[in-house]
């Protein structure tokens, strides 16, 4: 794993605040090519922030990225 993504994942699981480090955490997964995984990460953390609008969107966009309908919808309901 880069360290640039092991570093956020570390700032994400530290700081539950900061939704900044879930989503810069999941795009760097998805620039890796590991966009199912950013998906599930988003999915198993989004509960854990306040400020979920932009993180909702980052998962739309994953959803259509994928052009899978079922992810697009989880986040935007």
């Amino acid at each position: 794993m880069p360290t640039a993504i092991g570093h956020f994942k570390s700032a994400m699981e530290y700081d539950k605040t900061n939704s900044q480090y879930l989503y810069m955490y999941a795009l760097g997964l998805d620039n890796l090519g590991k966009t199912h995984k950013g998906v599930a990460v988003l999915k198993q953390y989004l509960k854990d922030y306040q400020d979920q609008i932009q993180l909702k969107e980052l998962g739309m966009y994953f959803g259509q990225k994928l052009q899978d309908k079922r992810i697009y919808d989880w986040f935007n309901r």
